[in-house]
């Protein structure tokens, strides 16, 4: 799978800030770049006037197209960025060495500032495609537990979706997602659970959510001897540029504690575990595949 691209812009100037996805971004600029702000956070000094504002979480937008004009040991001195729906935001003279990426989705923006915007890393994916829609109210058998164990869950609905998100995650690798659908899932993440990363990849949001999860608040359910306990979650599946199938989340997990003998309540559900079938023998006979997932269809082998 292709891997992220990243470039670096501006010289060592002011202090690092952290790279972080981008949820919100905001410029002001003068004859340099005086600051941006990410997700709200202020980057530069306070001087400047402004050049507006990209809503992306909000709006499920997204970065296609970056040009800088920058000194190779001094500040960033123009700025502009186009997003998706073709509106743009500029800003700065056009002097310096000049740099130009489009047909991007930007994934990430990090850099240094100080009195302005001294320095600008932005993390990309090139030749970004977007994925398709393939359906979305499918339902997703995401963690089963046997007989006589016992399920934690949340008690916030915030923390029932960073564990639906922290899960499927897990399942999911670099090494077997395109860099284009890992971006959208990053993006997915980030509205959903209102977090931002340091960067988008699968790996790093999967131990962010880990790390979230251990402070949240549980109750502990019981699962007796002749039953099963399920998470499920209703999600979208989506098929990626290389033609492979993805899914997200869209609601919080849901724990249903099932009796053995009801594995019919099972049927037209996809399995992210794919072995829920060995807890309830007569689902082997359903299990199929679609869209690369496990499916118990109603339709028997």
């Amino acid at each position: 799978m292709g891997a992220f691209k990243s470039i670096t812009c501006g010289g060592n100037g002011g202090s690092a800030f952290a790279t972080t996805t981008v949820g919100e971004f905001k410029m002001y600029s003068g004859s340099e770049v005086d600051s941006i702000y990410l997700n709200g956070e202020k980057h530069g000094g306070d001087g400047g006037g402004y050049n507006g504002t990209f809503l992306l979480q909000k709006n499920n937008d997204y970065i296609i197209r970056a040009d800088v004009y920058y000194g190779e040991n001094d500040e960033v001195h123009h700025l502009h960025f186009w997003n998706n729906r073709g509106e743009d935001i500029g800003g700065g003279h056009f002097y310096g060495t000049y740099k130009s990426i489009d047909n991007i989705r930007l994934v990430t923006i990090g850099g240094r500032s100080g009195r302005l915007l001294d320095q600008i890393q932005i993390t990309y994916v090139e030749n970004y495609v977007p994925s398709t829609l393939v359906d979305n109210h499918a339902v997703f058998i995401v963690k089963w537990y046997g007989p006589n164990t016992q399920i934690t869950n949340y008690t916030s609905q915030s923390a029932m979706m960073e564990n639906s998100y922290q899960l499927v995650t897990s399942t999911m690798s670099s090494s077997t997602i395109s860099s284009s659908a890992e971006a959208e899932y990053g993006a997915q993440v980030s509205v959903a659970t209102s977090q931002q990363f340091t960067d988008s990849t699968v790996e790093t949001i999967a131990n962010s959510l880990k790390v979230t999860l251990e402070t949240q608040q549980t109750t502990i359910l019981k699962v007796n001897d002749d039953e099963v306990g399920i998470m499920l979650v209703e999600g979208t599946i989506m098929r990626a540029d290389d033609g492979k199938y993805w899914m997200f989340p869209n609601s919080g997990n849901n724990f249903a504690v099932i009796k053995k003998d009801d594995w019919r309540n099972m049927l037209n559900t996809y399995d992210l575990t794919g072995d829920l079938y060995k807890q309830m023998g007569q689902l082997a006979d359903h299990k199929t595949t679609k869209n690369d997932y496990v499916f118990y269809s109603e339709e028997t082998n």
